[in-house]
């Protein structure tokens, strides 16, 4: 004799809440559902299990039997049948909003992205900000996870993963600092801020954390103040601007190998140093966000490394085209109009 599953729920429910109609509740089925189920489980044992009373439904002695023996493995059951279904909801949940700089993705963190993608799971809902807005996000609960730079306002709400240090350097297009350097008294000298600053500035907007903190510390030490004349959201997108020799970027010296194109002016000073990190709030936390910050930051490290060897490498040979283009021996034509003249 087999007893089903379902019945035993439905007898439990019923005899718990007294009431046929209030165990369809609890169970999210139907009173003749709940009805037919009991009466089946009667038939299988040939026994009856309940009595009708002016009080509602009470258990014979044979139901009360059955409900001591049968509670805690139904139970149990119930329980194992909650724990999968959480398992599949954490495998089946919505992407992570994860908010950072273009830039940030595209040298670092593509790789991660992709591997989730090839493997089907969602991964990252991904929103492109500046670091001050991308910590604004993750606040505000637009994302769940964030690329910011340290200190943050109250920290204590957050869980905070730190990814490493960067430097800020101005930079200018190769051809445009090598014009301008040859028209300076001594060209070998480092530029100083002075000079820096009368150039054409590309930054992030004056409130942005990489603007306030070069500003502040040039105030502080050099006494003169830094002034925009192009304001940008994203990093890649004031490096094209400096690319096409519009003015001096303010950037960071890790992705100077990447535009080749580019050079990081020479300066008699240095910019402080800036700690990026992950944020995520600490309310929302969960598992699997807390082994995504992980993963992203391990991704991370490798993916500078990588790419600052690779960048080297790329920076060494245009150096090495641009020299050898300053030494390339004249054309036929050039040498017969040399002789000519």
């Amino acid at each position: 004799m087999s007893l089903s599953f379902r019945a035993l729920r439905a007898f439990i429910a019923t005899l718990e809440l007294q009431s046929m109609s209030r165990a369809a509740e609890r169970l999210g089925i139907s009173r003749s559902g709940t009805s037919h189920a009991v009466h089946d489980l009667e038939r299988s044992l040939g026994v009856e299990l309940f009595r009708r009373t002016p009080h509602g439904l009470k258990p014979t002695e044979a139901g009360l039997r059955l409900y001591e023996r049968t509670r805690e493995h139904v139970l149990a059951i119930d329980r194992a049948a909650d724990l999968a279904r959480e398992e599949g909801r954490l495998h089946r949940e919505e992407p992570i909003a994860f908010a950072a700089p273009h830039t940030l993705y595209r040298l670092y963190l593509l790789g991660l992205i992709e591997s989730g993608a090839r493997a089907r799971t969602p991964s990252f809902r991904l929103l492109t900000r500046s670091f001050r807005e991308s910590e604004e996000a993750v606040r505000s609960g637009e994302a769940q996870l964030g690329a910011t730079i340290l200190p943050i306002r109250r920290p204590e709400d957050f869980r905070v993963v730190p990814l490493g240090r960067v430097r800020c350097v101005f930079a200018l297009s190769r051809r445009k600092f090598e014009a301008l350097n040859r028209k300076r008294i001594d060209p070998s000298a480092p530029w100083t801020a002075r000079e820096v600053l009368a150039l054409p500035l590309i930054t992030h907007p004056s409130a942005s954390k990489t603007f306030r903190v070069a500003a502040d510390f040039l105030q502080r030490t050099e006494g003169l103040a830094l002034e925009s004349s192009i304001e940008v959201h994203q990093l890649d997108i004031g490096i094209n601007l400096a690319e096409k020799e519009l003015g001096a970027a303010l950037t960071f010296a890790d992705l100077m190998p990447h535009f080749p194109k580019l050079t990081a002016l020479p300066a008699d000073f240095a910019l402080p140093e800036l700690e990026v990190a992950l944020i995520a709030r600490l309310k929302t936390l969960s598992e699997p966000l807390e082994r995504s910050m992980t993963d992203i930051a391990e991704r991370f490290r490798i993916e500078r490394a990588r790419s600052r060897r690779g960048g080297a490498e790329c920076a060494a040979r245009a150096e090495s085209e641009a020299a050898a283009s300053h030494e390339k021996p004249p054309s036929r034509a050039g040498r017969a109009s040399a002789s000519e003249g």
